[in-house]
């Protein structure tokens, strides 16, 4: 739609052509109506179809290529980047290299077995970059390709945090909701963008639901901040 290419235009342009829509038209994704860029964001890194697959997808092996079994480590390493960026250095959203390696190391020892390739597949799907200043021979940093798919990480990892407490609308849920919401608040603070991606993906979320819920749903809401206000838990 209009409004959707508008938003994908704002995107940093490589060769005048917008990044996002290089990896839509790569994965080949459609671009629904009245769609948002988290909406997009939420197909190119899903972990089935999305960009962990593009290099395995219609070729013949004789075994499985090791990304089906890392790709959902690999997303989580994304992801506990972006947070670290987040908790750390949320204005240049960067990371630097020993801390980026220690994120790829916890991975590695807690979730993968028997796989020392992790640490360069991970960076299979081309939305990391790599800045070497001239001066120093620690001072190499990785960011994401694009701001946005850093603030999608962050929005996506806080959202899934969420979404089941969200969905149960119970008083227990609600107390779920503000112990995960603390969790990833103790450091960063919610920028407009981020603010945006989370709220289209809380209202998504809120318009699969029955009448009954939704006829509940903000006053379930309001009872968790107020929780959440009692607690001394203050947040933008």
């Amino acid at each position: 739609s209009e409004s959707t290419m508008e938003k994908i235009i704002e995107s940093r342009d490589i060769l005048g052509v917008p990044l996002i829509l290089y990896m839509t038209l790569a994965l080949n994704i459609s671009i629904e109506k009245e769609g948002s860029v988290v909406d997009i964001y939420d197909k190119i890194f899903s972990i089935e179809g999305g960009i962990y697959d593009r290099c395995i997808d219609n070729k013949s092996f004789e075994d499985n290529h090791r990304i089906v079994e890392t790709k959902e480590q690999i997303h989580q390493i994304s992801r506990d980047i972006a947070m670290w960026m987040f908790e750390n250095k949320s204005e240049e959203a960067y990371i630097p290299r020993e801390e980026y390696q220690k994120i790829c190391d916890n991975i590695v020892q807690n979730q993968v077995q028997n796989n020392s390739n992790i640490k360069q597949d991970f960076l299979i799907g081309n939305f990391f970059k790599l800045a070497k200043h001239c001066e120093g021979v620690d001072s190499e940093e990785l960011y994401f390709v694009h701001r946005s798919i850093y603030e999608y990480f962050v929005v996506e990892t806080i959202f899934s945090s969420i979404e089941k407490a969200i969905m149960d609308l119970t008083e227990k849920s609600q107390e779920d909701l503000a112990k995960n919401i603390a969790f990833y608040l103790k450091e960063g603070k919610i920028s407009t963008t981020i603010g945006e991606y989370l709220q289209h993906k809380i209202i998504k979320l809120y318009k699969k639901m029955d009448d009954e819920k939704k006829q509940r749903f903000y006053l379930w809401w309001e009872s968790a901040v107020d929780k959440m206000m009692e607690s001394r838990m203050f947040y933008y």
